[in-house]
Parts: C-alpha cells; sequence; structure tokens
C-alpha cells in the first residue's frame, strides 16, 4: 500500500486521472486485497505457502508490467 500511495502524484498525472478516480484505483487495490488475503491463505495452507507465494508473486509481476501500457484510468 506504501508503494502505491507513493506513486499516486505520477499515476494521477501520466493517466490524466481525477481525484474520483484515483479514488477508485486505491479502493479497487485495496478491496481487492481484502477479498483475497483469507482464501490465499486456506490455499497457501493446503498447497504450500512457498509455491502459492511464488504463483502470487508470478502474477503481480505480469499485472504490475502491464500497468505501462495504461493509457487511462478506465483501460
Amino acid at each position: 500500500m506504501a508503494a502505491l500511495n507513493t506513486a499516486l502524484p505520477d499515476i494521477a498525472r501520466d493517466v490524466h486521472a481525477t481525484s474520483v478516480q484515483m479514488t477508485w484505483i486505491i479502493d479497487g487495490y485495496t478491496l481487492i486485497l481484502a477479498a483475497l488475503l483469507l482464501p490465499a491463505g486456506a490455499v497457501g495452507d493446503r498447497f504450500g505457502r512457498r509455491g502459492i507465494l511464488m504463483l502470487g508473486l508470478v502474477i503481480f509481476g505480469i499485472a504490475s508490467l502491464a500497468a505501462v501500457w495504461v493509457q487511462t484510468p478506465v483501460n
């Protein structure tokens, strides 16, 4: 969350986002994190924490790379 808050001014400038859109970017990140936290823990307990952590890091990395091509907040 700290990285997102640090990057907010750059994100707003680069994608020309309004304050309402920036609020939704923050809320979307927080809601997804909260919704997936418990299920991810249960999956990690069942299939192994290290493997699930690595899968999560790969998915996060791919999503972060995909964010490079975002032109507007609604892409």
